[in-house]
């Protein structure tokens, strides 16, 4: 499997792996994108770079000079398969990359390699030697008889995408990726610096001068799984039965609008990654709307799906006619916000995974100031709980039942106290996060508790927890209690959620003894 990730910034995600059996396609109207795509792949397996015949000394990706791999392939009025093949395979055999690189112009070996039927050929031979294989085509393809060739043929590549030069760097542009059951279609802006170092720039969208806005008469589309069974959408909403149709559906640059959900266990990150790219390609006129099904965003999603795009979240508690009533009067909106300059920089914002769960006081104190600095500046709420368990139960008895759910939710323990620490919490929320994050109704497990929201009051808080003399350490008694299921998956921001809550049940601590 090969990457581009090096291609931009270090950005693992802008595009998918490339695997052997497969055949792209990639063209530039000037050859510095394409040396360096093959450049990215050099650095890390062996290429073959294969020029076409009308490719000039002048006009090649590399000088023979170039540590790279090179073959020119010789004129011929007709290749036949069997030869070609056979040559192919002597001159491949030390390496897993081949890199065929066209001008704009048709040639015998184009005209050979790009039919169906050849290009099917060729898929078949990649994948039975396990070789991954590029087409570059460089210069004006779009002035030139190839790109009708190339539209012919287009369903045959497993990619077909596009570099244009800019006065600042690129636009490129992924007209479709074949991957994982999906067809994943994306735009990008390119700053490149003097140091020829790429980065993506998400901050500059579509020509707004150029918007297709049809305010009234614009299409409202759904996604099935927003609207329920016992509701009715409006006639001329068109239904959209999976996320693989949006792109579709969509028109790039208009004042379009999409209804997405959000349903218990939904991967939030996900749901970021969709509408961050949905905005990029299509613009800041698109109307995209979240709306909560069986559970309420938290504070601090909310933000940051706005900050990826959204439009507007509409809470769980809306019904259905006044969903219908916002999202048809919000005509002439538009994304006023500064889009990150990718995913990765909007991850960024995101609280590390491993500060949840129970915390010893020491831990606790330092990594709940870091997370209520970082609320603060992202101006997000947060709530601090300090609470002394009820008649009859220990602290140990209550900080066992704490559920914790994503980062942020943080739990310690210290002499007849359980302080709490919520992040994107707010205050009018706190009993009803209790509640669901412990499983029981809050008077049950304390008799009272303490309630801090502001940075300051916090800080002083903390700094009176730090002078406790005799902490309450029980990381050992709780370790193979742990009630998040886990999650070997790759995903940095993820709610995960337990099977079932575990029985409240009593273990006698040492120093409550």
């Amino acid at each position: 499997m090969l990457t581009l990730a090096e291609l931009v910034n270090h950005h693992e995600n802008i595009l998918p792996p490339l695997n052997g059996g497969q055949v792209h396609a990639f063209s530039a109207n000037t050859s510095e994108p394409l040396a360096k795509l093959i450049s990215v792949l050099h650095q890390q397996t062996s290429v073959l770079y294969v020029c076409d015949i009308n490719i000039t000394e002048r006009k090649r990706l590399f000088p023979a000079s170039h540590d790279i791999s090179q073959a020119e392939m010789k004129f011929r009025r007709n290749f036949k398969a069997g030869d070609f093949y056979a040559g192919l395979e002597r001159l491949s055999a030390n390496h897993q990359a081949i890199v065929f690189h066209f001008s704009a112009e048709r040639s015998p070996l184009s005209d050979f390699l790009l039919n169906g039927k050849q290009l099917v050929t060729l898929e078949n031979w990649a994948a039975r030697h396990n070789k991954v294989v590029c087409f570059c085509f460089s210069g004006d393809v779009a002035a030139t008889s190839l790109q009708q060739w190339l539209r012919q043929t287009e369903s045959r590549f497993q990619s077909l995408s596009s570099f244009t030069a800019t006065q600042q760097g690129y636009w490129f542009e992924v007209h479709y990726w074949f991957y994982q059951g999906k067809v994943r279609q994306d735009k990008f802006r390119i700053r490149v610096d003097s140091q020829q170092q790429w980065t993506l720039d998400s901050s500059g969208f579509l020509d707004e001068q150029q918007a297709k806005l049809r305010l009234e008469r614009a299409p409202i589309f759904y996604l099935s799984s927003a609207v329920t069974g016992q509701e009715i959408a409006p006639a001329e909403w068109q239904q959209l039965h999976s996320e693989t149709a949006i792109t579709a559906a969509l028109e790039r640059n208009s004042d379009d609008a999409l209804l997405l959900s959000y349903y218990r266990g939904q991967d939030v990150t996900e749901l970021m990654r969709t509408i961050f790219t949905l905005r990029s390609h299509f613009g800041r006129y698109l109307r995209i709307y979240i709306r909560e099904l069986d559970q309420a965003i938290r504070h601090t999603d909310e933000q940051l799906l706005l900050q990826a795009g959204a439009t507007l979240i509409l809470p769980i508690n809306l019904r259905f006619n006044q969903v219908i009533s916002l999202i048809e009067s919000s005509v002439g909106w538009r994304f006023a916000r500064s889009l990150p300059a990718s995913f990765a920089a909007l991850q960024e914002q995101f609280v590390p995974d491993e500060l949840q769960g129970y915390q010893p006081l020491t831990k606790f104190v330092d990594h709940v100031r870091r997370l209520a600095r970082l609320a603060n500046a992202q101006n997000i709420d947060f709530s601090f709980i300090l609470g002394r368990p009820a008649r009859g139960l220990k602290v140990v008895d209550v900080v066992q039942r704490f559920q914790h759910r994503r980062g942020g939710d943080l739990i310690s323990s210290v002499e007849r106290q359980v302080p709490i620490f919520l992040f994107g919490c707010r205050a009018q929320d706190v009993k009803q996060t209790l509640e669901f994050l412990f499983g029981a109704p809050l008077a049950n497990l304390f008799a009272k508790d303490e309630r801090v929201h502001t940075l300051q009051s916090l800080e002083d808080k903390l700094d009176l927890l730090q002078t406790v003399n005799e902490q309450l350490d029980l990381t050992e008694m709780l370790g193979q209690a742990d009630v998040v299921e886990e999650d070997t998956s790759d995903h940095t921001y993820r709610r995960v959620f337990p099977q079932s809550f575990s029985p409240l049940r009593t273990v006698t601590s040492p120093k409550e003894s």
